[in-house]
């Protein structure tokens, strides 16, 4: 339309960009990735306590298992014991699974403190 009414021709210059597709190598990083803090797991792991709900007749043998054990002061190191010689039994693709069902609720278990954490700092800033 420009030339119809006299004016300049100008002329657009396109450039062209080429793709190099050589080979590069990937770039490492210098930290790798672990997925989460140990720092953190160290903190909500440290002295957290869980509760377990378990028929009062089992509690009561537990009680009396406890109270016989001279090895034992607390209930927490009968029932590490007992948790142990149970793990000792399984076969290798069970203590496989054992261990990675264990990451996984340390994990989730984790996950689920920090967003109490957060939640309880968010309040308390409100």
């Amino acid at each position: 339309m420009a030339n119809l009414l006299g004016g300049k021709n100008k002329k657009t210059s396109k450039t062209i960009i080429k793709q190099n597709n050589e080979y590069k190598q990937d770039i490492s990083p210098q930290e790798p990735y672990t997925g989460y803090s140990e720092e953190i797991e160290k903190k909500y792991l440290k002295d957290d306590r869980g509760t377990i709900r378990i028929p009062n007749e089992n509690k009561l043998e537990f009680d009396a298992l406890l109270s016989i054990q001279e090895d034992f002061q607390y209930s927490y190191e009968l029932f590490a014991e007992l948790v142990y010689d149970r793990v000792k039994r399984l076969s290798k693709e069970e203590h496989q699974e054992y261990l990675d069902q264990l990451a996984r609720l340390k994990k989730k278990h984790i996950q689920k403190e920090i967003k109490k954490a957060e939640k309880k700092a968010k309040n308390k800033k409100v």
